[in-house]
């Protein structure tokens, strides 16, 4: 089973494969900030200001994503 970095890079891959883009205004001019505690990266929106991360409007935001991978893997 992936580690919980390998996972999230594999969510990242599948939900934005030409690049970050922010789920509230659809802009590509964002900046990374941080992790949330789970290891998720986090982002700031140039554009709108938002902050979201990698897992903001899926439904894996309230689950570990590992665990998540785990069972379509």
């Amino acid at each position: 089973m992936p580690d919980t970095e390998e996972c999230y890079r594999i969510i990242r891959q599948t939900r934005w494969p030409e690049g970050v883009i922010c789920p509230y205004c659809g802009s590509k001019e964002v900046q990374k900030n941080g992790y949330t505690p789970k290891g998720a990266q986090k982002y700031h929106c140039k554009n709108c200001g938002k902050y979201f991360n990698d897992l903001t409007g899926t439904k894996v935001r309230k689950q570990d994503a590992s665990s998540f991978l785990s069972l379509r893997i």
